[in-house]
């Protein structure tokens, strides 16, 4: 069965009948996986609240999903733009991470982290940073997302 072309209440409830299922398998794990699902359809909201379900202190993660959970905190809560010092939090753990650790490119670490800040407090100081990334990198996806950030705020 093809979740994608699932309507997403539908698959919204599949996940939370999942939940009640006895697994052999991480739940923890399960719940990183479906969150990430979600917040690559657009549902950010529900991954933010799926991903912040995980229990980070049972370790049931494997290591590779407990870093990137730190950066996906960032990344809905700027999304949503909700929770934002908890997106900042999470943001600042995943970028003192060593660099075997870390598997998005510094580049959008800076983004996530001058773009939460901008949205705490809309200052200057930080839409200029902003911009300074977007004249300076050279993914072409995150100019792209700059740049649309930006343009809600010009």
């Amino acid at each position: 069965m093809l979740l994608e072309k699932k309507p997403f209440e539908i698959v919204q409830q599949l996940y939370v009948d999942a939940l009640d299922l006895p697994s052999k398998h991480s739940v923890d794990q399960f719940q990183f996986d479906a969150a990430m699902w979600f917040s690559a359809y657009g549902h950010h909201r529900t991954a933010l609240e799926i991903m912040q379900a995980i229990d980070s202190g049972d370790h049931e993660l494997n290591h590779e999903s407990a870093a990137m959970r730190l950066y996906q905190l960032a990344k809905l809560t700027a999304e949503t733009q909700s929770q934002l010092d908890v997106g900042l939090k999470n943001i600042q753990l995943y970028a003192a991470l060593p660099t075997k650790d870390q598997t998005i490119p510094q580049d959008w670490i800076d983004f996530r982290m001058a773009q939460l800040k901008f949205l705490q407090h809309q200052l200057p100081a930080d839409q200029e940073q902003l911009m300074a990334l977007e004249s300076t990198t050279e993914l072409d996806d995150l100019r792209d997302k700059i740049q649309s950030f930006l343009s809600q705020y010009r």
